[in-house]
């Protein structure tokens, strides 16, 4: 005798942070989907095997991103999502100082896969109750976009004074064009043998 059951789930979220710039905003899309299958067959009053499939997503995208519609001429690096930032008396080594507030930066994506099979087998004799099965998951993870090693995407231009600024005479530039995405992959495994018995 066989019984099969499946279910599936999806959530789709999204969190807009404000960010000390007026112009622009903290912005996250995130999505889960959860896939789950399971199937049991009885082969007699004392065995029972139960096989379980699962697989799920989790996926976000996130950044800061201009409120409002900006100029083509204001990016740093035409083509990208955001202008990029600005800062004027910062330090090279960290934020510092600065009269303007951080830019924006393009959307970062991540995605995590979990791919899930286990199986168990119970069997019953006299006072003792076996089990044995085992279980896998395979893992992966793949992130792509500036958040992964990049702040200066896309792009930041530094001057170390107002005065700088007005004679366009700037401290430091960096940008990244050609971001390589990054992924990661697991799998992992695990079985056990079990016996329960009853004393009389």
């Amino acid at each position: 005798k066989d019984s099969f059951s499946a279910n599936y789930h999806i959530d789709d979220g999204e969190r807009i942070t404000p960010s000390r710039s007026p112009v622009f905003t903290g912005l996250a899309r995130l999505r889960s989907q959860v896939l789950g299958l399971q199937e049991t067959h009885i082969f007699s009053a004392t065995v029972l095997n139960v096989a379980t499939a699962g697989f799920s997503r989790a996926q976000s995208r996130s950044g800061t991103v201009p409120k409002v519609p900006l100029p083509a001429n204001l990016f740093l690096v035409p083509g990208t999502q955001s202008p990029g930032t600005l800062n004027i008396g910062a330090a090279l080594s960290d934020i510092g100082a600065s009269v303007t507030a951080a830019g924006g930066g393009d959307l970062t994506a991540t995605v995590r896969n979990f791919f899930t099979f286990s199986d168990d087998v119970r069997w019953i004799r006299g006072n003792h109750s076996w089990s044995a099965g085992f279980w896998i998951q395979r893992i992966q993870t793949n992130n792509s976009g500036h958040g992964i090693g990049a702040s200066q995407w896309p792009g930041e231009v530094r001057y170390a004074s107002l005065l700088t600024f007005l004679q366009d005479r700037p401290r430091l530039f960096q940008t990244m064009s050609n971001l390589t995405p990054l992924g990661w992959r697991t799998t992992e495994a695990a079985w056990y043998i079990q016996d329960e018995f009853k004393l009389k």
